[in-house]
This record gives C-alpha cells, sequence and structure tokens, in this order.
C-alpha cells in the first residue's frame, strides 16, 4: 500500500482541480488540451454518458467529486481512461467497472463542502503513455495563495451549456485560505480558485477540498492497511 501521507497530500492539493469534475462545472475561457498530455484523466461516466471528471491516483483508484453519486450505484458507474475525445476511438481508451465507491463521510448532496470520492476500479487500470498515476506531490504544505492550479476535464465551455468532446484545460490561480473561507463555506472544509467570472459561471461556486483530518478519514476508509495501491 502506498504510504498513507501521500495519499493524503494528494487529496488536498488536488481539491482545486476537482472543480473541472462537477457536472455543472465549467471551464470558460479554457483550450484543448494536448492530446494524452495529462494520461492522469478520467471520465466519470453513468450508463455511458459522462458525468465527472476525476483523476488516476494509484491502479486501481480514481479521485472524483462525491455528488457524482447521485442517482448513480456500483452497476451503472464505470471510468474512462486513456482518453482524449470522448467520442473518437483511440487505442488508449479502456472502460473499467466500478467495485466500490467511497464519498467523503462528511459530503452532503447540497453542499460541496468536503466533496470528494474515491472509485475503486473492477480491475488495475492498464498503465502505458496515455494511462498514468498523477505524481505524488511529496510536501506536505499549504497552497499558497496565487499559485497556478491546473484545471482540466470535459466540463461545459459555454453560457449556453456546451459540452466539449475533447478534454480541456486552464490555468486558475489558487485563493488564500482566509478568503476561500469567507464564501459561505466550512471554514477549512474548501479550496478556491480565484477564478469568476473568466471561467466559472458566477452561480456555481469554485470552491471544494477538504481538511487534512477528514482527508485522513477517506482514505483510510477506502484503503485500509493491506490494500494494494
Amino acid at each position: 500500500m502506498a504510504d498513507l501521507s501521500t495519499f493524503l497530500t494528494t487529496l488536498i492539493l488536488l481539491g482545486v482541480a476537482l472543480c473541472a469534475a462537477q457536472p455543472r462545472g465549467r471551464i470558460l475561457r479554457g483550450e484543448e488540451a494536448k492530446s494524452h498530455e495529462r494520461p492522469y484523466m478520467a471520465s466519470v461516466q453513468v450508463n455511458g454518458t459522462h458525468v465527472c471528471g476525476g483523476f488516476l491516483v494509484a491502479e486501481q483508484w480514481v479521485l472524483s467529486a462525491a455528488h457524482c453519486l447521485e442517482d448513480a450505484t456500483n452497476e451503472t458507474m464505470q471510468v474512462l481512461l486513456g482518453a482524449h475525445s470522448l467520442s473518437q476511438p483511440e487505442p488508449s481508451k479502456h472502460l473499467y467497472g466500478v467495485l466500490r465507491a467511497v464519498p467523503h463521510p462528511d459530503s452532503r448532496p447540497d453542499t460541496i463542502d468536503h466533496d470528494l470520492l474515491l472509485l475503486q476500479l473492477s480491475e488495475n487500470a492498464t498503465l502505458g503513455p496515455a494511462v498514468k498515476p498523477l505524481p505524488w506531490q511529496r510536501e506536505d504544505r499549504e497552497v499558497a495563495g496565487g499559485t497556478l492550479c491546473d484545471v482540466a476535464g470535459w466540463g461545459v465551455v459555454s453560457h449556453t451549456g456546451r459540452r466539449p468532446d475533447r478534454l480541456q484545460y486552464l490555468l486558475l490561480p489558487v485563493m488564500d485560505r482566509a478568503t476561500c473561507n469567507l464564501r459561505r463555506a466550512t471554514p477549512g472544509a474548501r479550496w478556491c480558485a480565484a477564478a469568476w467570472p473568466w471561467a466559472w459561471s458566477p452561480r456555481d461556486p469554485v470552491c471544494v477540498a477538504t481538511t487534512r483530518s477528514l482527508a485522513s478519514t477517506l482514505v483510510w476508509r477506502a484503503m485500509p492497511p493491506g490494500s494494494t495501491a
């Protein structure tokens, strides 16, 4: 099993990037990513339709958003890896079933506080140039305000709701923790990207993430001692 603190740090630092995983998420003023430049990207699908983005964080684990479980079960959820285009054939694409879904214990459907979800794939992902886990951030530290965050996904790209077929990305600065906590959030329960109105619709909050202690609870529940990472 990978070191717990490693998973914990990754959950913390990936909080902002998870904004792109929300089905209501928007990547306005973004641009198409280079094909397979982000081999950790995952498309979480329900009954064959993309609903959320995610990140491959270990060979059998994908990190996404807890609200993606709405109206979904393990039987209807699948994870697509190795994709740049959602619709076009690509030799690197592979669809995996979901063995179990583990939402953050404090996630709620009416808020995006602690909006984190770990999905255990039905089998280890086949790794290659287009499918790789996100490299670990080894240093456990607070992300400073102004740090650029790489937001990527297949979220809508216009106010009319147009959805892209190919992966989009955008660089956004992280908002400092104190300012983020003023935005109707549980203190410490979110990270913020200083994005709107350029990257996101104002009606959709851009804060997501979790505290260290709660992230630890999530990872420990999903990957108990003896699990294979």
